[in-house]
């Protein structure tokens, strides 16, 4: 699914009108009777006692609200039009639409300075935001904020028309009091903010209700992508009947010191559950000796050795030369430790092969600034991410799509920002977001075993940007199998990776 900008989806309404020919007033027409349907589904019982009360600026969201008040009205439930302005600043279409309620049985409130005593009494079944849409640029306040917490205190449905108010429909910022919609009624295409948090929490459900805009136009739209299994299928076709193992890529994953083997582990495993022909885990003898034996799958080598403190590593060495595999891609970071270990990142950066960086690697690139190529894969959360940018993370996380675009630009690198709608964007500036997984995926070790599928896709030959597009909806794919095995509460990554082949048989079977 596409998801666009403001700016964007006003240019898709000046071509339907000015180019197709499609007056502006039927779009609205179509916009509130999409919204008035909704509503419709959600008042059930004696007309007379399902109140609906309709908060509406005076932009065009307000249009919608005023054919849905029209709508409602007509079918004969009680609806209550609260206009946050003065009538006649409405003009065009939403003027039009505001003509006719004078003519129904709809209670018409202008609310200008406070909010009028009774306007929330009786108290409403079904409350629709079409205060702002996709037009607002500042925090709410006054008189609308009174409104918008009230209506959140309240049992009632809530329906929010394009955008709730409060939310940034170009980034899903939230800078203030938020219409908490259990239903959004978006149109054409949907919004950016709609998918990206922490906006996206407060959207409910999101419908894209279709008004008339033809598809030539809404296809030729710029915007960002919102990842589902076809990502996926496309990264793995039908193998072939002699196919063999080299033909799936060896990936190298970096051991860390002893204590902290466990998280190249989870990444090495998850590889080989993600389809990897070859996976070699590497370290020092001391660590590398720990593990001989306990994971027949992996194949283990010690390229390095610390030597009176020192590492020895160093890619004209006997000990590198002889022990390096000869791999496609490497992942490095899960458990490395960032106390000495700068000349590993270093040395395995000059092999100038397909690198997934994560966890400490990313705090080793945040100390230690170096080039990277252009395969390399960035895979932080929030914290790495403020780390790696010099800011707080509670900067990053109040803008997660402006901190991904600054990663991407500071490293000219594929970044996946981790989180809750995990981001990922590329240097030629293609964005993706992923709706997949949910906080059951908050667990230690989650991070490590996303590593180890983008590495397993990397290794085989996929395009990094593609590769990390596809792991991130696999791995949030085995995360809503894990919900729907267990719930949110008790998923480790053991039994993420093991929920890896069934997600790819979910996600190619579909």
């Amino acid at each position: 699914m596409k998801l666009v900008t403001s700016a964007a989806m006003r240019e898709v309404d000046r071509v339907t009108i000015s180019e197709f020919g499609l007056p502006g007033v039927v779009l609205m027409e179509h916009a509130g009777q999409a919204v008035a349907r909704l509503a419709l589904e959600l008042l059930v019982g004696p007309k007379q006692c399902q109140h609906v009360l309709i908060l509406c600026g005076t932009g065009n969201n307000g249009g919608d609200g005023f054919v849905v008040a029209r709508v409602l009205a007509n079918l004969g439930f009680p609806v209550t039009v609260a206009l946050f302005g003065k009538p006649e600043a409405l003009k065009g279409d939403a003027a039009t639409f505001w003509r006719p309620l004078s003519l129904l049985d709809v209670n018409i409130v202008q609310v200008e300075n406070q909010i009028p005593d009774g306007l929330f009494h009786p108290q409403p079944k079904v409350i629709v935001d079409a205060i702002f849409g996709t037009g607002l640029t500042r925090p709410i306040e006054g008189v609308i904020k009174e409104a918008v917490e009230i209506s959140n205190s309240l049992p009632a449905f809530r329906i929010a028309v394009d955008v709730p108010t409060g939310i940034g429909a170009d980034d899903g910022r939230v800078t203030g009091t938020v219409f908490k919609a259990d239903h959004t009624v978006t149109f054409g295409l949907a919004k950016v903010g709609h998918f990206c948090y922490p906006g996206a929490e407060f959207c409910g459900q999101i419908q894209v209700a279709d008004i008339g805009i033809p598809n030539f136009v809404s296809d030729a739209a710029e915007g960002i992508t919102l990842l589902d299994e076809d990502c996926v299928r496309a990264a793995f076709p039908k193998r072939d009947k002699n196919a063999c193992k080299n033909r799936f890529g060896h990936l190298a994953v970096v051991l860390g010191p002893p204590g902290k083997t466990g998280a190249a582990i989870l990444a090495a495993q998850s590889a080989m559950r993600a389809g990897a022909g070859l996976v070699t885990v590497a370290g020092d003898s001391r660590t590398a000796d720990l593990l001989e034996g306990g994971f027949p799958d992996l194949m283990i080598s010690r390229p390095w050795n610390w030597q009176d403190g020192q590492l020895e590593i160093d890619a004209g060495c006997p000990t590198w030369a002889e022990n390096w595999p000869n791999a496609d891609a490497v992942v490095i970071g899960p458990g490395l430790s960032t106390r000495g270990t700068a000349p590993i990142l270093k040395t395995i950066l000059a092999l100038n092969k397909p690198t997934v960086l994560d966890a400490d690697a990313l705090n080793l690139l945040a100390i230690h600034p170096v080039t990277l190529n252009k395969n390399c894969v960035l895979t932080p959360h929030p914290g790495e991410a403020a780390r790696l940018l010099g800011v707080s993370t509670q900067e990053i996380q109040a803008n997660r799509l402006k901190s991904l675009v600054d990663l991407v630009a500071e490293f000219e690198a594929t970044v996946v920002l981790k989180g809750a709608g995990t981001l990922v964007g590329s240097p030629d500036g293609t964005i993706a977001i992923s709706s997949a997984g949910g906080p059951v995926l908050a667990t230690a070790g989650s991070g490590d075993v996303l590593a180890g599928i983008i590495g397993a896709m990397i290794a085989k030959g996929l395009d990094s940007f593609e590769a990390a597009c596809a792991a991130v909806e696999l791995h949030g794919v085995a995360g809503q199998l894990a919900l729907d095995i267990c719930g949110e509460h008790g998923l480790t990554a053991t039994g993420l990776v093991s929920l890896i082949p069934q997600a790819l048989l979910r996600c190619l079977t579909n």
